[in-house]
């Protein structure tokens, strides 16, 4: 029977959970047993536990840079890019027809011949030309700043690759800063050569015609004639650009694919930030185990919404899966040689379903032909009377210093006639709790001759101790933890606490918060007070 605070439901037991023997058992730490994690969980345990803590966190940021990487890749400018090629073809270093003119020559280290030619082909006056010809919407810095030069490895080549919006408007601006490239040469050589040729002239004139010398200044013209336009014979055009099919970067696709994975990455650390912060809690019941190693008895699966506000709207509503999960305990109780008469329940934390664990259970066993005792000795925080809508008729202060009898204190339910409830009000002191440790054990003993089964609900062991010194008046005591709210360090402390009481430890956990997929409900009896009301 759930209640408004915490909800619980249902899961029989995994094969090869073995509830420990009633008789004789006794837990102590073992091996390992007492750190605040599993030794043998590896490194990324504390970051997977986060991220199953906290994946609600994770999930959140990482759609949010996913979607900012969208946004940004939906509404920025695209651009292309188109290569161009120019070839460069050095004189040879003992070349002397062009002597004196400012032409590529082969310095014996290629890579920095290559070099020296792109210094010549990356050029200010070659930008601003290519900017007259492009039109008004460019400008020579405009033109520097869409132009790469690269000389291309140990080739020959230098490529000229330029940047556009427009794949077609990236290969005429490539293809515009080539020519204006032999145009500048052009205009820059032409009277150098003139001059050069001017000059041969005049030392030809000055030689005997059947001279060597005069063969030689007669070739030199004859080279210097070639080139008397102004064309660089070190430097030609070697392939046109093309417009670029695609543009260049990633595509959409793959920047939102990075940025989710970079959204996840940075949705991790804040969830381990979060657990460093927050009190860690239990997300899993192999962790819980690790902590406290007793066997599961049962587990009870998270309820729908319309099932928590069923149980809202009435507590005794039982949900099936949660009939079915207690049922699974009584089983195993009964199943046992020993006495499993009087049963208390206590948690690691408060919030735990601690009280709803009890109330359930209580309706189970008098659902099934069972008398029950179900007494609310939470004496901090009593909810089962607020839960059932009782009022105490009989404080507990009175039945501790027995100055009344128990079944003057007793309440019935008229929905479930085999169900007596012992309801409390918080008391303030020790007093009455040192009392009440004194006589529980009669206050038992009484509730059996009236009852087959006496659940206890009590306060939450890993907070307060209050419940440590009534453990010896009980045959069994039940721990109840729910996945999420749990806290280890809660579970800790009850582990250490019962560790040195002497006597029967706890026989084991009853665990809230298993996924509800995991049960299938083809095998639940329809109804949520069938029994109940038999």
């Amino acid at each position: 029977m759930p209640v408004p605070t915490d909800v619980p439901a249902a899961m029989p037991p995994r094969l090869g959970d073995v509830p420990v023997q009633a008789s004789g058992r006794q837990w102590r730490p073992g091996p390992g047993v007492g750190s605040s994690a599993d030794p043998g969980e590896g490194a990324l345990g504390p970051y997977l536990r986060a991220i199953r803590a906290y994946w609600p966190v994770v999930l959140l940021i990482a759609v949010t840079v996913g979607g900012l990487a969208a946004l940004w890749a939906q509404t920025r400018s695209v651009e292309y890019e188109a290569n161009a090629q120019m070839l460069v073809t050095p004189l040879p270093a003992d070349e002397t027809a062009f002597l004196g003119l400012p032409y590529i020559r082969d310095t014996g280290d290629p890579p920095r011949t290559l070099q020296t030619a792109a210094t010549l082909i990356d050029s200010q006056r070659a930008a601003a030309a290519a900017a007259r010809q492009l039109g008004p919407e460019w400008t020579p810095s405009e033109v520097e700043k869409a132009i790469e030069v690269n000389p291309q490895g140990q080739s020959s080549v230098i490529e000229v690759t330029a940047r556009a919006e427009d794949p077609d408007e990236a290969a005429r601006v490539a293809n515009r800063y080539i020519k204006s490239v032999i145009e500048v040469r052009r205009a820059t050589l032409r009277p150098l050569v003139a001059a050069s040729i001017e000059s041969t002239r005049d030392q030809l004139a000055r030689v005997p015609d059947d001279t060597s010398t005069a063969q030689t200044l007669a070739d030199r013209l004859s080279r210097l004639q070639s080139v008397a336009n102004g064309d660089d014979p070190t430097i030609s055009i070697s392939q046109v650009a093309s417009p670029p099919r695609e543009a260049i970067g990633s595509s959409k696709v793959l920047v939102v694919f990075v940025a989710l994975l970079v959204g996840l990455v940075l949705g991790s650390i804040v969830a381990l930030l979060i657990s460093r912060l927050r009190p860690r809690r239990i997300v899993e019941e192999d962790e819980l185990r690790s902590l406290f190693p007793l066997p599961v008895l049962t587990r009870i699966p998270e309820l729908s919404r319309k099932s928590r506000r069923a149980a809202t709207s009435s507590p005794l509503a039982t949900p099936p899966t949660v009939r079915e999960g207690f049922r699974t305990l009584q089983v195993q109780l009964e199943l046992e040689a020993s006495q499993h008469r009087s049963i208390l329940m206590t948690s690691g934390s408060s919030a735990d379903g601690k009280t709803t664990s009890a109330i359930n259970f209580a309706l189970e066993l008098a659902g099934s032909g069972q008398d029950v005792i179900l007494m609310d000795l939470d004496l901090r925080k009593p909810d089962i009377g607020r839960v059932l809508g009782l009022t105490p008729v009989v404080s507990i202060e009175a039945l501790a210093a027995r100055e009344a009898h128990l079944g003057d204190a007793l309440l019935e339910l008229a929905a479930v006639p085999r169900l007596r409830v012992l309801p409390s009000a918080p008391i303030s002191g020790f007093q009455v709790l040192e009392q009440l440790t004194r006589t529980l054990p009669d206050l038992v003993q009484e509730a059996l001759e009236l009852a087959d089964y006496v659940i206890i609900d009590t306060a939450p062991l890993g907070e307060v101790s209050d419940a440590l010194p009534l453990i010896r008046a009980v045959d069994d005591v039940l721990l109840v933890a729910q996945l999420g709210n749990t806290r280890a360090a809660n579970v800790e402390a009850m582990r250490d606490l019962l560790a040195r009481v002497e006597g029967d430890g706890p026989i084991g956990w009853v665990v809230i918060g298993a996924n509800q997929r995991l049960v299938s409900s083809s095998y639940y009896y329809a109804g949520a007070l069938d029994r109940q009301t038999s």
